[in-house]
């Protein structure tokens, strides 16, 4: 963290001054033909200098995380982005890049630099993948999942494929299948990180002379309720990072999510009852009496039980037996979305 912080400055210096030089030179007409023609190259300067700014950002939260800026984005947008964004260096190694987008996709509520930063490390490793292949072709596809209130982007190449045994190491920090001095291995891990805090997933799959598909799920427009929020997602699970992986489910759904270690920490603001109400059994078994006067009153509503179904003791089956949904604490994005459908009765 310490070496990308010292790389800001120069960085700054770079884009600041190209930022000027391609202002000025825009904003003379009387500038002379070969001093026009440089207008493209500052274009570019300005853009991958840009681009490494991201990368140095994306690396310092890669050491400790940081608050993102979310809204909602088209991803056919971002997409294209990026494949703009990269587009002279793949003619000029004579990549083609096809894309398919879906028919009305529903809008990411994402961090686009950081979903932008994710397409383009998917890009760069199909780029990597095809420059010695016989056939130079990357696809970009994405697709609409309704059932599990999701968007699925696909990369796929038409390289050499993955060995199978570097097939389940290819997100591990630092592991890189490049040549010495072509790669750090961190692209993939810093996608992985910002895919799951984005609460969706990121997969590979690979056939050894066929080439490679990088799946990326994203949660999408949520059909639930009316527009805008749809209430308050209470999350409740003594793993920090089981709750903040299910929160930030929710978040991509529309809700406003508040995660807790348990009951005292969930209720402590005191506001109105949650839409929904995703525990564990550990919240049950630190604090019976409590839940016994929230079952009461909620009843059997919108409660969804994480349990893997090991635990018999009498916490873990009140929770199963009041729950309307159960699901796994490694439950994936589309296995939640039917749990919620279960729980709101939709």
């Amino acid at each position: 963290a310490g070496v990308a912080h010292e790389m800001n400055n120069p960085l700054t210096s770079v884009i600041g001054y190209a930022q000027l030089v391609h202002q000025q030179f825009a904003n003379r007409p009387e500038l002379t033909a070969q001093a026009k023609d440089l207008l493209p190259d500052i274009g570019h300067i300005l853009a991958e200098a840009s681009r490494v700014a991201r990368i140095v950002r994306n690396l310092l939260m890669f050491a400790r995380r940081q608050t993102v800026a979310r809204a909602h984005h088209d991803v056919e947008f971002l997409c294209d982005q990026v494949v703009e964004l990269r587009s002279y260096d793949l003619r000029l190694n004579g990549i083609e890049v096809v894309t398919s987008f879906a028919p009305d996709l529903p809008p990411v509520f994402a961090d686009a630099s950081q979903v932008q930063q994710v397409l383009l490390n998917l890009l760069l490793n199909a780029e990597q993948a095809v420059l010695h292949a016989r056939v130079r072709r990357i696809d970009v596809r994405v697709a609409a999942e309704p059932a599990c209130a999701a968007v699925l982007v696909e990369v796929r190449d038409t390289g050499p494929g993955i060995a199978a045994d570097s097939l389940s190491r290819v997100f591990d920090p630092f592991f890189t299948t490049r040549p010495a001095g072509e790669g750090t291995g961190l692209g993939l891990s810093i996608a992985q990180s910002i895919v799951r805090d984005h609460g969706g997933r990121i997969w590979v799959e690979s056939e050894p002379h066929v080439g490679t598909s990088f799946f990326v799920r994203l949660p999408a427009g949520d059909s639930l309720g009316p527009s805008g929020s749809k209430g308050v997602a209470l999350v409740m699970h003594e793993d920090p990072g089981v709750r903040n992986a299910i929160g930030a489910v929710f978040t991509g759904w529309g809700f406003d999510v508040q995660i807790a270690a348990g009951l005292a920490e969930g209720l402590a603001d005191g506001g109105a009852d949650p839409a929904v109400v995703v525990a564990d059994a550990e919240v049950v078994r630190h604090d019976p009496e409590r839940w016994r006067h929230l079952w009461s009153r909620w009843g059997a509503s919108r409660l969804i039980a994480i349990s893997d179904g090991a635990d018999a003791d009498p916490a873990d089956t009140a929770l199963r037996e009041r729950a309307r949904a159960i699901v796994g604490s490694d439950a994936d994005l589309c296995e939640l979305r039917r749990a919620v459908v279960a729980a709101l009765g939709a």
